[in-house]
C-alpha cells in the first residue's frame, strides 16, 4: 500500500503521509512529526534544485520564451527546472494536518496552490497552455523517500518505541547544521 495520498485540484495541492506506517508510535511525538516534515521538505528540495521530479526523471525543461524572458534574466535563472523563480510557491509549502497517524503537507496561499496545479498538471484547464506544456511533478515524496527519512529515526527509536530527547536534538542538530 503506498504510503502517500495526493490531491491535485485548483483549490488544493496536498500530501498526506501514512506516518504511522512509517514511524509507528513515535509519530505520537510532535517533535517527531516536526522534525520528520523538516528532513522531508529538505528531501524534496535537495530533488528539485538537481532538477528531478516525484520519480527521479528530470522535470521538462524550460521553454525558450521563458528562457529568454526579463523574469528569467532579472532573477538570475539556469537552465536547471527547480520550480523557483521567486521561491513563493515552494515557500508557501507547509503542515496543514498533523497527528499520530497521518500529516497532510500542502500550499497554504490560494496563488501559490494554483502555480503548484498547474505545474503538477501540465496547465490543465489554462485557456492557452492545456495540452502543450508537460507536467511537473515537483511535489511530493516516493515511497522510497520517505522510507529512508524514516530510517533516520530507527537508530534513536529505544524500546519502548519512543525518541529519547538526546536523539531528538542530535537529529535537530543535524538539520540545523545542514541548513
Amino acid at each position: 500500500m503506498a504510503l502517500t495520498k495526493t490531491e491535485t485540484s485548483k483549490s488544493e495541492v496536498s500530501v498526506e503521509i501514512d506516518l504511522d506506517s512509517l514511524l509507528g508510535s513515535a509519530a505520537k511525538s510532535r517533535e517527531v512529526r516536526e522534525v520528520f516534515y523538516q528532513l522531508a521538505f529538505d528531501k524534496m528540495m535537495k530533488r528539485i534544485n538537481s532538477g528531478r521530479d516525484v520519480n527521479g526523471k528530470p522535470m521538462e525543461e524550460y521553454s525558450s520564451s521563458y528562457k529568454d524572458s526579463l523574469a528569467f534574466k532579472a532573477f538570475g535563472k539556469s537552465s536547471t527546472v527547480d520550480m523557483q523563480l521567486t521561491g513563493d510557491m515552494i515557500n508557501s509549502i507547509s503542515i496543514e494536518k498533523q497527528n499520530e497517524k497521518l500529516m497532510k503537507i500542502g500550499f497554504k496561499d490560494e496563488t501559490e496552490t494554483l502555480k503548484a496545479y498547474a505545474h503538477m498538471t501540465g496547465f490543465k484547464g489554462h485557456p492557452t497552455l492545456d495540452g502543450k506544456v508537460k507536467p511537473r511533478l515537483f511535489f511530493g515524496w516516493s515511497d522510497k523517500e520517505l522510507k529512508e527519512i524514516a530510517k533516520e529515526f530507527k537508530p534513536v527509536i529505544n524500546k519502548a518505541n519512543t525518541v529519547s530527547d538526546e536523539k531528538l536534538i542530535a537529529l535537530l542538530d543535524k538539520l540545523v547544521g545542514s541548513g
